[in-house]
């Protein structure tokens, strides 16, 4: 999928090298901002988005390396994998279904979030019915003499 957004940005005659850097600096800014948005939304708290940032950000892996290195094909594969989580927590399975199907075409690790998804269902699902039939077996032997 890089290779192609960067073969569309040839074309408008930005060199090959050039639309690699692009990405990878869209990559960069796309995540930080996820994750500042992803960490205020899940903690409510502006100081710790700013610190999941600044610390993401002088990080070895997530943002130095994609940029030393821009002909990675997963520049924009954390930011997807934020907004699946996000999907994910608030239980809309469209939207994590869709980010998952173009978030496989980047990495295979965008696959986790859905995967999670699906285990928390499976498992509420689970507790429920062990819920159930234990309030059953209560109330059935709590009516025995």
């Amino acid at each position: 999928m890089i290779p192609g957004l960067v073969n569309l940005l040839s074309r408008t005659g930005l060199s090959i090298e050039s639309g690699f850097k692009l990405i990878a600096y869209i990559g960069a800014f796309t995540q930080l901002t996820g994750i500042f948005l992803f960490v205020r939304w899940l903690g409510r708290s502006s100081r710790g988005a700013w610190i999941a940032l600044l610390v993401t950000a002088f990080s070895l892996f997530n943002v130095k390396f994609l940029i030393f290195d821009p002909f990675r094909p997963d520049h924009l594969a954390y930011a997807l994998i934020l907004l699946q989580t996000y999907f994910a927590l608030k239980r809309k399975f469209l939207p994590l279904l869709l980010l998952t199907l173009i978030g496989s075409m980047l990495r295979e690790f965008t696959l986790i979030p859905i995967f999670a998804y699906i285990f928390m269902l499976t498992r509420e699902k689970v507790e429920r019915s062990i819920i159930i039939s234990r309030a059953s077996s209560l109330l059935y032997s709590s009516c025995l003499p």
